[in-house]
């Protein structure tokens, strides 16, 4: 399905800025390159003004059980295993460890997921290409890159019988695993961020009991956007949160030519703004259930035997 003639791509919001600004729609050189800061910088701003809903969609993720195959290395860091296919996306900052090293000791860090066949590991692995190998699972599945912050509790795959999980801290998580090593279906999920990189700042969801098979659970996330780089791509919200972006840019580039906010952002505050709240709040239920996680001053416990409602008291 084809998106709606209405909506703003990038290049139609450059077009507007420097037609508004600089009498030209179709700009180049250094009035192209002020523009498309101006259009990133709207984005950015109108952005972080709220929660919005369309930037919580509902994606899944693989809890991953321990894994074994046979690894393939090609150009060093490739791992090839077609057959077995073991790999999963949450893998990534976990350890490959051949089952009969070349040498004792050695692991490999998958550093990046293609596939379920395929990953990239840290370093040179060509000298136990054709071991078997083993990734040793320990609840820790490792979160998209985008991933800003959950929206709501994951929750298993439909009628597979078991409900959503109870959110809970690290700490919690903790105390379970240091009274025994127990794997099941996750009960309990907690999210805890990983060692800053220069790739940016990275998260990992970590589950209780480890997983004992690979189950699929449904969550939603902020998503972290991305900013605007191709003529022909579109602003996260459709055509009208499209509008607001637009003014929100415009604001910003008359904020670049001024050094100050004036007529542009009292529109975009004014208008643009209060128009994109009221759209979003047409997406939003209008409950979303008694309180039960706690919150309210009531004391609940966390259940780790319950392993079928993941509901609380309250």
């Amino acid at each position: 399905m084809s998106e709606s003639g209405l909506s703003l791509s990038y290049a139609d919001i450059i077009s507007a800025i420097s037609a508004r600004f600089h009498n030209d729609a179709a700009p180049t050189g250094a009035v192209l390159a002020a523009c498309k800061r101006s259009a990133n910088a709207g984005l950015r701003r109108f952005l972080r003004l709220k929660d919005w809903w369309f930037l919580t969609p509902q994606t899944t993720i693989v809890a991953w059980a321990t894994a074994t195959g046979t690894m393939t290395v090609t150009g060093g860091t490739t791992v090839t295993d077609s057959t077995n296919k073991p790999f999963r996306p949450g893998m990534l900052g976990h350890t490959i460890v051949p089952t009969s090293p070349a040498v004792a000791g050695t692991t490999y860090t998958i550093t990046a997921y293609t596939s379920t066949s395929v990953v990239t590991v840290g370093a040179a692995a060509t000298a136990d290409t054709g071991k078997a190998f083993t990734i040793t699972a320990d609840g820790r599945v490792s979160l998209p890159d985008d991933f800003g912050y959950p929206e709501g509790n994951p929750a298993h795959a439909p009628s597979v019988g078991y409900g959503a999980l109870k959110h809970v801290t690290p700490d919690q998580i903790r105390v379970q695993q240091s009274l025994g090593s127990v794997s099941g279906a996750p009960t309990a999920w907690s999210v805890m961020p990983r060692a800053a990189a220069t790739t940016g700042q990275r998260w990992e969801l970590v589950l209780w009991p480890v997983p004992d098979a690979d189950y699929t659970l449904y969550y939603s996330y902020k998503v972290n956007a991305a900013a605007m780089t191709a003529d022909a791509e579109y602003p996260p919200g459709g055509p009208d949160i499209g509008d607001a972006i637009l003014q929100f840019a415009k604001a910003e580039h008359e904020r670049l030519q001024s050094g100050r906010y004036g007529v542009e952002n009292d529109m975009a505050l004014k208008e643009a703004l209060p128009a994109a709240l009221r759209l979003d709040a047409l997406m939003r239920p209008g409950t979303v259930g008694p309180m039960t996680d706690g919150s309210d001053g009531t004391d609940v416990e966390w259940d780790p035997t319950d392993y079928t409602s993941g509901l609380t008291e309250g």
